[in-house]
């Protein structure tokens, strides 16, 4: 299945970050054995996943963080993708997950509908730019859990 990823391209991802989602993809549609499209930056989500028949599995955002995944107690992101996650979950029927590529592991979290969480703001404030300034929420790193492949029930990594 061909990559949409041309048009769909976040305001700061560069060409590392698009090389390791790439990679987390073709990682993913063979381990779940599911089809994943990239979303549009306007429904602040990264992935819709899909049977190949195309029927909806889920909705996935990722994130590839350049530290060791127990440097932080949780990984914070932006509310507004937080919620555009599970709303669009809600609505469709299907889990929401949160995917991360730290240094030293590749984990997932499937989010519930009851999901609250600490949150904050902050961001980056060298590029002054007000749009990476968020509300942040706070996942607790042990709801992380390794990827299993479908089909063996092993874990993975990428």
């Amino acid at each position: 299945m061909p990559s949409n990823f041309a048009n769909r391209l976040g305001l700061y991802e560069d060409s590392t970050d698009r090389a390791y989602e790439e990679q987390f993809r073709q990682f993913l549609q063979y381990h779940w054995q599911v089809l994943m499209f990239k979303r549009t930056v306007e429904e602040r989500i990264d992935f819709s996943l899909h049977t190949p028949n195309l029927s909806w599995l889920g909705v996935l955002e990722f994130k590839r963080r350049y530290v060791p995944i127990r440097k932080y107690p949780t990984l914070f992101f932006d509310k507004s993708k937080f919620v555009a996650g599970q709303t669009m979950a809600a609505l469709a029927g299907v889990p929401h997950y949160f995917a991360v590529w730290w240094d030293d592991a590749l984990r997932v979290c499937q989010f519930t509908p009851y999901d609250v969480f600490d949150e904050s703001v902050g961001g980056r404030w060298d590029r002054n730019d007000v749009n990476d300034v968020d509300l942040l929420v706070h996942v607790p790193i042990d709801r992380f859990v390794p990827f299993r492949d479908v089909g063996t029930g092993q874990i993975v990594s990428a």
